[in-house]
């Protein structure tokens, strides 16, 4: 690949991402509900697929595993659904008692730290914190977009029912449009990739994730905080959502703690638990497990869930990786498109790319460079 070639590629590459860009932002309203049913379904197949596998002798039929990997679902959702509408209401009621206990913490503070201070809690908190921070706004945000997804659920229903139904023509459409050809191999190889990473990525990050908000839900039961179901579930999905998720997860019980026990010494004690969990299971067990499955630099992930994040809001959020991922082993078959892909790649090998003559080249300048 000639240096006239590669800046082409270059530039038809950033102009297609910003296309792009516009295009899912303009379309949000019609994309949102189809990628949120393209995710159940996904699970749906994965529960088929788990529930369809022969445990020693054992074995469900065929035709009952979609059946019940349906129903799984549907009281998986059910369930979350029912936790969130109960306690965002609680919540809500519950935020004059915490900005009380909050008032009299900061006020403690300022006595012991600033005793000549005229500076007052209330007015201090009232300048900095409460008017800025709208709890009750943000709480009722939180229900019209809970509400609105509702509102599209039969949409999403009906998505995902055409999705089951379409699924296994697929491969057949597959070998008539490619006529069994080398763009049919390609496909059948693309697709198999895309699989096997995101099984891979999903089984381990979902065993985390259970594992995460499980533990912490035990810890928060121990020590009696309030909605500690909620905050245990919003630690479970949130910790989908790469490097900020665990974070936001584990600040939002800490700071219930500090305005419930008024800052004693539970704060400390709650806080220091649930951050050896996070950093047990996201920093050492997780990545034990999951290797560079996926190979995608963790620069690339931050700025995929900036800007996915931005298009999407916390949709975007939770499926920036996986949307890296496919993109990553789509760029990865095309050698117009390898070198992007090598920019994504987090060791900078990747798959593929020593059948590419540029990247022999690649490796011989780097080699001389060296010396």
């Amino acid at each position: 690949m000639n240096s006239k070639n590669l800046f082409a590629n270059i530039f038809y590459f950033f102009g297609s991402f910003i296309f792009i860009g516009y295009l899912l932002h303009v379309g949000k309203p019609f994309l949102q509900p189809f990628i949120i049913a393209v995710v159940f379904w996904y699970l749906i197949i994965s529960f088929a697929k788990v529930l369809n596998h022969k445990y020693k002798k054992f074995q469900l039929p065929e035709p009952l595993t979609l059946p019940l990997a349906i129903i799984m679902c549907g009281v998986f959702v059910w369930i979350t659904s029912s936790i969130i509408g109960n306690n965002i209401g609680q919540i809500n009621a519950k935020i004059p008692e915490y900005t009380t206990n909050l008032t009299a913490i900061t006020q403690s503070a300022i006595d012991l730290y600033a005793p000549n201070s005229e500076l007052e809690a209330s007015s201090f908190l009232n300048a900095n914190l409460i008017n800025n921070l709208d709890l009750k706004g943000l709480a009722s945000d939180a229900a019209k977009t809970a509400g609105g997804l509702a509102g599209k659920t039969i949409l999403i229903v009906i998505y995902v029912l055409f999705l089951l139904i379409e699924y296994k023509k697929i491969p057949e459409k597959l070998e008539r449009i490619t006529a069994k050809g080398r763009n049919y191999s390609r496909t059948v190889d693309i697709l198999k990739d895309i699989s096997q990473d995101l099984n891979s990525y999903f089984k381990i990050k979902a065993v985390a994730s259970v594992a995460t908000g499980l533990l912490s839900y035990l810890v928060l039961l121990f020590f009696d905080i309030d909605f500690a179901a909620f905050w245990a579930l919003l630690i479970f999905l949130l910790n989908f959502i790469p490097t900020v998720g665990s974070i936001i997860a584990t600040a939002f019980p800490v700071l219930v703690a500090l305005v419930q026990f008024g800052g004693g010494y539970q704060f400390f004690v709650i806080g220091g638990i649930l951050i050896f969990i996070q950093i047990l299971i996201g920093s050492i067990l997780e990545p034990r497990y999951q290797g560079n499955t996926l190979n995608i630099s963790p620069l690339v992930i931050i700025l995929s869930l900036a800007f996915w994040a931005t298009i999407w809001g916390i949709l975007g959020a939770l499926l920036c990786i996986p949307i890296m991922a496919i993109l990553n082993i789509i760029l990865s078959k095309f050698e117009s498109t390898q070198w992007v892909s090598l920019m994504i790649s987090a060791d900078g090998e990747g798959k593929g790319y020593q059948n590419f003559k540029w990247h022999k080249q690649l490796k011989k300048h780097v080699r001389k460079l060296r010396k």
